[in-house]
């Protein structure tokens, strides 16, 4: 189970707290409202959705890009646990976490925010801006890979929510 949200910005200890900043953006061709009104609903739902999208590409980097050496399980898994919603500028914020369960392996621990914000009548962006904690990598092994993984799985989960979001936006519901 993820630690609450509420200590996320608790400053982690030891070596395996090495932190870095990860971002993605991406646009979602629907009104700015009816995207909003989706966001806040049924949250829960929709964050693990998306998190079956990073899910999937983690474990597809692992089997093609992880050295032989990495003991990694048979799949990636994790658990994403979201905020309260906020109202920021022109726009609204999502607090979220997700933790890597037991043996992640190359996952990372992630916290970050989804900001929502318009961009025209019909089209909204939605980005994602987070600090994870890198797994340790076996010696000898580069930290570039790893922040790679990270990357690509935010990309994805990006991905997922503003598939999501679209769908929900423009079926008109929330």
């Amino acid at each position: 189970m993820a630690a609450p949200v509420d200590d996320r910005l608790a400053p982690p200890l030891g070596r395996e707290a090495r932190a870095a900043f990860v971002q993605d953006f991406a646009s979602i061709e629907a009104s700015y409202p009816a995207v909003a009104a989706a966001l806040q609903h049924d949250q829960d739902a929709l964050l693990e959705r998306a998190m079956g999208a990073a899910l999937a590409e983690c474990d597809h980097l692992r089997r093609q890009v992880a050295p032989g050496r990495w003991p990694l399980p048979a799949g990636c898994a994790a658990d994403v646990v979201g905020g309260p919603t906020r109202p920021v500028a022109d726009g609204i914020l999502v607090a979220f976490r997700w933790e890597p369960a037991e043996g992640g392996g190359a996952f990372p621990r992630l916290d970050a925010d989804l900001e929502l914000a318009p961009l025209g009548p019909q089209l909204s962006a939605l980005s994602v801006r987070g600090r994870y904690r890198r797994p340790e990598p076996p010696a000898g092994d580069s930290e570039v890979l790893l922040h790679r993984i990270a990357e690509r799985t935010v990309r994805a989960f990006l991905g997922g929510v503003c598939a999501e979001l679209r769908v929900r936006a423009v079926a008109g519901r929330p």
